[in-house]
C-alpha cells in the first residue's frame, strides 16, 4: 500500500519544476483532497465494460 508520504514524493518527482511552485503543506493538502475525491470512484461490477 502506498503511503501519503510515498505518493507525495513520487508526484513531486514526476512534476519536476512544477512541484517547486507549491509550499509543502499546500502540496500535501492538494494530494489529500485528490485522494479523497478519487476514493469515491467505484468501478462497475463485472469488469466495467458491457
Amino acid at each position: 500500500m502506498t503511503t501519503l508520504t510515498d505518493l507525495t514524493s513520487q508526484l513531486k518527482i514526476s512534476l519536476l519544476d512544477a512541484a517547486t511552485r507549491f509550499v509543502d503543506t499546500d502540496f500535501v493538502r492538494h494530494v489529500q483532497t485528490a485522494v479523497k475525491d478519487f476514493s469515491r470512484f467505484r468501478p462497475p461490477r463485472g469488469g466495467g465494460r458491457p
